[in-house]
């Protein structure tokens, strides 16, 4: 069947939908539009199998699937898992004994998650649907996490094999961020219930305060992102529409988003990759910037009543103690403050083994007749591991021996892109991606501090990234040696 002709099927298909879509969505049916959305993936994967496109989408979705034994499943692991099994139908069809899974992976990785599946041995935790009904959280998707972002790490450089596709991966990645602030945005400028609702129902869940407009969490990351590849123009093959395009909307799911920690995480990137590429003017100039945008924040937000309806007027609370006192910002501050304090106290208890994740038996049955009180929230989000703190959620779940090791596979990683970087010889074809990645994974340590847990695939998605790179590398440089031996015997013979 001609390819374009599958493109229309599936276009009619989708439309012929598309009604049922809007009733569901109207009643809130998200089983139904999770089992849809399922069907088409499922679909489009057996037809197409494009790895690229499918994966820069399932990490582009903020969705997460309410599957029988995960609630909440990660949707771009159930795209992942989908590549995957078609990905190994394949290489058992072409029988290809050079193959090698896992080659050149970092061995503090492999570590590190060795450490966490110890930690579970030491206190195994099942799905909710085959444990008893007075158990609390369970803690397995907590430790499913981890072996999501594992899998992810292994599998990447199997299914983006060339550099051509990780171009390609980056691009769409880039294509759905702009999708995502498009449609979060409309959002972000009301403060609609109703519409909460819906974004509520198909998986975008706003932060919602009666009065207020809303606020996706979800827009900083898609902001960070955007402006990040830009310093990526050559590689990506951007033009001047597409870096204006980029930035405008980066700046907009910053300023909407209202997130101050990923705006430090962008402002130390530029910085960094500035210095390392040497554009000292550039460098100055965005210095300036920078503190003329904080004086700017500060003087309004000190001098100004405003109204604080529009949450993203909250972003000015990175430099105005006034609004940050007058909007969320301040009791976010105090929220995260209750929860750190709470967590060290588990660690100085338990240092090496941790205290592991779930427990509190019981609560969802007493959750049935009453409501639950700050203390009550603070136990449920450690045990979770919901601590938004990735070096204390994760000592008090795992124990301190996971956070070195932690540490150490973030090291290597940071040390191997430098050595890239500081590499001559190697200036022309890695310079721009080592010095790109390498500010990234600085930045990180950023929000790492008031962010993102230890089992965020936030943070191993770049740890991925630059396990692909690798590979890369040592692939090139292996056919380098092969063609050099080549010749030599060439000019023997």
């Amino acid at each position: 069947m001609n390819l374009r002709l599958q493109y229309l099927l599936l276009t009619i298909l989708i439309l012929a939908l598309t009604p049922f879509i809007g009733l569901w969505i109207a009643k809130f049916s998200v089983l139904k539009i999770s089992l849809l959305l399922a069907v088409i993936s499922g679909i489009f994967f057996l037809k197409f199998a494009d790895y690229p496109i499918l994966l820069a989408l399932g990490f582009s979705l903020p969705h997460n699937m309410p599957l029988p034994l995960i609630w909440a499943m990660p949707t771009y692991f159930i795209i992942l898992s989908l590549c995957i099994a078609h990905k190994i139908v394949c290489l058992s069809t072409q029988r290809d004994k050079s193959f090698k899974f896992g080659k050149n992976i970092s061995i503090w990785i492999f570590l590190f998650f060795g450490w966490v599946f110890f930690r579970y041995l030491q206190d195994p935790a099942l799905p909710r649907l085959f444990a008893s009904s007075d158990v609390g959280v369970t803690g397995f998707k907590s430790f499913f996490g981890y072996f999501a972002c594992l899998v992810y790490i292994l599998f990447l450089p199997i299914l983006i094999d060339t550099k051509e596709r990780f171009i390609k991966f980056l691009r769409w990645m880039a294509i759905f961020a702009l999708f995502f602030i498009s449609v979060l945005s409309i959002g972000s400028l009301t403060s609609s219930y109703e519409l909460a609702n819906i974004y509520q129902s198909i998986g975008f869940t706003p932060n919602y305060i009666p009065g207020s407009t809303l606020r996706f969490v979800a827009l900083p990351n898609y902001g960070f992102l955007l402006i990040s590849l830009i310093f990526l123009r050559d590689e990506l093959r951007l033009r001047k529409v597409h870096i204006l395009f980029m930035m405008g909307f980066g700046v907009t799911a910053l300023v909407l988003g209202s997130n101050r920690t990923t705006i430090l995480q962008l402002f130390a990137f530029i910085i960094l990759i500035l210095m390392l590429r040497g554009k000292i003017i550039a460098l100055y100039a965005s210095l300036v910037i920078f503190v003329s945008i904080l004086s700017v924040f500060y003087y309004v937000g000190e001098n100004y009543t405003l109204p604080t309806k529009y949450q993203f007027v909250r972003v000015l609370s990175i430099a105005s103690p006034k609004v940050s006192r007058e909007t969320d910002a301040m009791s976010n501050i105090h929220w995260r403050l209750m929860r750190w304090e709470r967590a060290l106290e588990d660690i100085k208890e338990n240092p090496v083994l941790g205290v592991g994740y779930g427990g509190m038996e019981g609560i969802f049955r007493l959750l049935s007749y009453t409501r639950i009180d700050e203390d009550m929230k603070i136990e449920m989000d450690l045990a979770t591991g919901s601590s938004h703190n990735t070096l204390i959620s994760g000592a008090r779940a795992l124990g301190i021996p996971a956070v070195v090791l932690f540490l150490a596979v973030w090291y290597v990683q940071v040390y191997y892109h430098f050595k890239k970087y500081r590499n001559k010889e190697i200036r022309d074809d890695y310079y721009h991606y080592a010095s790109w990645l390498l500010p990234i994974l600085l930045s990180l340590l950023i929000s790492m501090q008031a962010s993102y847990d230890l089992n965020s695939i936030r943070l191993w998605f770049f740890v991925g990234i630059s396990e692909l790179l690798k590979k890369f590398y040592f692939r090139d440089k292996t056919q380098s040696k092969m063609q050099f031996t080549g010749s030599d015997e060439l000019n023997i013979v």
